[in-house]
């Protein structure tokens, strides 16, 4: 994913401004505000550079790197590894040097005021032919043009050097960066979540990711009782399919069965949800979970009955600290609010409208 960012107004200076006010974010969060702005150097000058020191007693790692891309990332005038592939335990030479080129390429146009790497690579899930994601930051009114006329997104084949690559791309404005960190969906803010800067225009960017990916404690035991009601409702609803001989219904039912169990454990972690593509990867990494969730997972989507869906569901009821016979109870009223009288509140899903 690329993200482009546009600045469309002003922010304040704090001590969490980007490389325009030069700011340094050494590897393992560290963060210091040198005495004079610093100007934004090309991923070439970045990899001519020296590796900057690593200051002992530093401060913990902001919430927007994740554990393996806890490289150096200097904004002021040093050099950035993600950008030469050293030190990743992730990134192919390949992926470093397509990197650079999107760099290359949107660096020089003062249009785009910030570039992100997103996706696999700084999820730490890539594969050596995966795309090369990225967020690109443009101006309100760029950003208002290319909605109006449909072009959001992007796909270049040219940029990358291996086959079968290409970049994949989104532009984005900062008042659309800000939005995500208020009230943004848990898929919205996890796409952040790792997010590398390239480069950025954009005073105050890195505080704002950090407020993007900060899992939104509010409303949490809501959402838990929420996704609970959601669970008991589609174990009834295999049940029907299995009664009525409706395969589709039956498999709908795995799935959401799987998803709302997924999204309780996710819940009770206070991870993100990071949408259907890394769900199981994320939620069987998460520090707490059921016994014997992820197996129970896989017997289910082999072979699913019953006795399976109904042993994963109160395994992960009971995990939640739920009192099944209460939710089996109540989840009626919770279904109905959140399926099908949601358009009565709020728009309707994409499978309802």
């Amino acid at each position: 994913m690329v993200l482009v960012c546009i600045r469309n107004w002003k922010l304040g200076r704090s001590d969490t401004e980007k490389s325009v006010m030069g700011m340094r974010i050494l590897h393992n969060g560290h963060r210091k505000l040198s005495d004079r702005a610093a100007p934004m150097r090309s991923a070439a000058a970045f990899a001519a550079l020296p590796p900057a020191p690593d200051p002992a007693g530093a401060d913990p790692q902001p919430a927007c790197f994740t554990p393996y891309v806890r490289q150096r990332m200097v904004c002021a005038g040093r050099r950035i590894p993600i950008l030469s592939g050293e030190n990743h335990p992730r990134m192919e030479p390949h992926h470093a040097e397509s990197i650079r080129n999107v760099v290359n390429r949107f660096e020089a146009d003062p249009a785009i005021r910030a570039l992100l790497l997103g996706g696999s690579i700084v999820h730490g899930f890539a594969k050596p032919d995966s795309d090369v994601d990225v967020a690109i930051v443009v101006g309100a009114d760029e950003f208002a043009r290319r909605r109006s006329e449909g072009r959001l997104t992007l796909v270049d084949r040219t940029l990358c050097t291996y086959e079968g690559g290409y970049v994949d791309g989104k532009f984005m404005d900062e008042a659309f960066l800000h939005e995500v960190a208020r009230h943004g969906s848990e898929p919205a803010r996890y796409a952040f979540h790792g997010a590398q800067i390239l480069f950025s225009r954009v005073a105050g960017l890195e505080r704002l990711l950090a407020d993007i990916v900060r899992y939104p404690v509010a409303g949490k035991g809501n959402r838990i009782a929420r996704f609970a009601s959601q669970l008991v409702a589609w174990r009834w609803f295999f049940t029907e399919g299995v009664r009525k001989e409706n395969a589709y219904l039956r498999t709908l039912a795995v799935q959401k069965v799987v998803l709302f169990s997924c999204r309780i454990v996710l819940a009770v972690n206070e991870l993100l949800f990071p949408f259907h593509k890394w769900m199981l990867r994320v939620t069987l990494a998460a520090p707490r979970l059921p016994n014997e969730f992820g197996g129970a997972i896989d017997r289910i989507l082999a072979g699913p009955s019953f006795e399976l869906i109904d042993a994963h569901c109160r395994s992960t009821l009971a995990f939640a600290g739920l009192d099944h016979d209460a939710v089996n109870t109540d989840w009626g009223t919770h279904f109905m609010r959140d399926t099908e009288l949601r358009w009565m509140t709020d728009s309707a899903s994409i499978d309802d409208c």
